[in-house]
């Protein structure tokens, strides 16, 4: 993981600017990011970050490990798949019949696990802000989204709901990938992560 993967990654669909010491992107630890204000460089082979927004530095390196973006990132216990990841964010893309940039945008993200890739469903708050206890993992598509072992439960896509308040609607989906697929197609809609939460 080099400086300029991680403005890549963090820009999204968007452009980040390059410096003369590094790379300039969004930040992932506040919400209203309108405007690049993280640099991102290295020097001796180590990373070196700094939000100009005033982000401390702890809470931003922890946005960056939720979004498996630093080393020793945040990612799911032993025994819960780590070892046998096989999916990227291409294939789940392609599956799914949905775009990169969009998934990027809305906190999913490939991470390297011991054996593979796998995804990472960022959780938000109705503040935009990421919920660490609330990410949720994906090692294959034969496999459903995974949260991390003692983690909280949540509706997935709280930090739209200020956006949906005018449709007059919102649809309840099943796990994150269907809530994306209805987002996609211009439909207002939460997520419960997991039909075992669905009560019937």
């Amino acid at each position: 993981m080099n400086a300029e993967i991680i403005a890549q990654v963090l820009a999204g669909d968007r452009r980040p600017q390059k410096t003369h010491s590094g790379w300039l992107t969004w930040c992932p630890a506040h919400a209203d990011d309108k405007t690049p204000s993280l640099s991102v460089s290295e020097e001796n082979r180590k990373l070196l970050v700094h939000c100009f927004g005033g982000c401390p530095q702890d809470v931003l390196i922890e946005a960056l490990r939720i979004k498996g973006l630093w080393p020793g990132h945040n990612g799911p216990h032993e025994g819960q798949g780590e070892t046998c990841g096989s999916l990227t964010l291409e294939e789940f893309a392609e599956t799914k019949k949905l775009n990169i940039p969009f998934l990027t945008r809305h906190g999913v993200r490939q991470a390297q696990g011991k054996g593979g890739p796998y995804l990472i469903f960022e959780y938000r708050g109705v503040d935009g802000q990421t919920i660490p206890e609330a990410v949720r993992f994906r090692f294959s598509m034969a496999e459903r989204p995974k949260s991390k072992r003692g983690g909280k439960t949540m509706l997935y896509g709280l930090w739209r709901l200020q956006e949906f308040r005018g449709d007059g609607e919102l649809h309840l989906a099943e796990g994150e990938s269907d809530t994306l697929t209805a987002w996609i197609y211009g439909l207002p809609a939460v997520g419960l992560p997991g039909k075992t939460l669905i009560k019937t």
